[in-house]
């Protein structure tokens, strides 16, 4: 089995999604790209609230801080 990446306007994606639809579903799969759907994720729970977000200052000071304490 080989593996194909497309790049598919959003309008399209339902119309490709149905003529591959005609085929045996042992013969392809869909699989949607794993970085993605963790973007997607990533900013609903920004979105909803449900990721604390921090500052970047602070988060830049605690990097320094871990750095400076690993030398």
């Amino acid at each position: 089995m080989q593996t194909i990446t497309l790049q598919v306007d959003d309008g399209f994606i339902q119309i490709l999604q149905n003529f591959l639809s005609q085929y045996p579903k042992e013969k392809i799969s869909i699989k949607e790209d794993a970085i993605a759907i963790e973007i997607a994720k990533r900013i609903k729970e920004i979105d909803n609230g449900t990721m604390k977000m921090i500052p970047l200052e602070e988060g830049m000071n605690k990097l320094r801080v871990a750095l400076k304490n690993r030398s």
